[in-house]
């Protein structure tokens, strides 16, 4: 049997809002090689607070399609990308805002 020669991957279009924190993509096809995982450039930062600025890269596995961002009050961009053994795809492009009630709740629940 003949192996088509692999690419990198691309993403449609994707406009989900996420939820509670939590981002999901759907799962890319093989079409173009076997998807290894998908990587997450993730830039977090606050408006209410100038020196609050993060940067993380994940790697998660073929299989998983949702992340969950960890902080409240944040504004958050992430771009997602999926990868073969050609290398990372296309990105897609995702920038939302978690909830800052959620830190207020936490600090009301501990003075219960």
């Amino acid at each position: 049997s003949q192996r088509s020669e692999e690419h990198a991957p691309e993403f449609g279009t994707n406009n989900d809002i996420p939820k509670d924190r939590t981002i999901s993509w759907k799962r890319l096809s093989d079409c173009k090689g076997v998807i290894q995982g998908y990587q997450l450039n993730i830039a977090a930062w606050r408006d209410y607070n100038k020196t609050f600025h993060e940067a993380h890269l994940v790697r998660v596995s073929s299989s998983v399609t949702t992340y969950t961002m960890g902080k409240p009050g944040t504004n958050y961009s992430v771009e997602i990308r999926g990868f073969t053994a050609a290398g990372l795809g296309a990105p897609q492009t995702r920038t939302f805002s978690t909830d800052i009630s959620e830190i207020k709740q936490k600090r009301e629940i501990g003075r219960a």
